[in-house]
């Protein structure tokens, strides 16, 4: 609650006052925010509903509604994963970063990238859990975690995708 407002785990400060999201974020926690280039706002992290719609892990505010994205961040034993790092690069993919290796129905091994319409794998992912993320003026990810292996490759909990490649 904010000033009397109910705000259910997300709110927006426009200078003067906070406003609700809709009915915000109906259960879970958020970790992680980005913003689209349209203006539209993704909530990552262990979460369930956005507003009244089903949405496991990521959702879109898009100035008036909630959205889900066709994402149901998955392990494999089929409990939901955790959304903990988003960047959006200058085309508008959003990469997202978590402790799933499923999106949708696509392996994808914590890290993923949604280009608007669809889910793109990262080469083979990363062996564990990603919990940051940043894009250079380069294009190039930038992601950190409890890893120690990107794709083939042996690291350190950081590694870099230039697009093709770890």
């Amino acid at each position: 609650r904010s000033e009397g407002l109910t705000v259910n785990r997300i709110a927006v400060w426009n200078g003067r006052k906070w406003s609700a999201l809709g009915s915000g974020i109906g259960d879970g926690k958020i970790t992680c925010l980005a913003y689209g280039r349209r203006g539209e706002l993704y909530a990552g992290g262990n979460f369930h509903l956005a507003g009244e719609t089903l949405a496991f892990g990521i959702a879109r505010w898009d100035q008036s509604t909630w959205e889900s994205l066709p994402m149901e961040c998955r392990k494999p034993e089929g409990i939901y994963g955790t959304v903990y790092a988003l960047a959006r690069d200058r085309n508008n993919h959003l990469y997202v970063g978590g402790d799933f290796v499923l999106a949708g129905n696509l392996l994808v091994n914590n890290i993923a990238k949604w280009d608007g319409h669809q889910w793109s794998t990262l080469g083979s992912g990363v062996n564990c859990r990603v919990t940051a993320l940043a894009l250079d003026s380069a294009g190039n990810l930038y992601e950190g975690g409890y890893f120690t292996q990107a794709g083939d490759r042996p690291v350190k909990n950081i590694a870099r995708w230039d697009g093709s490649a770890w």
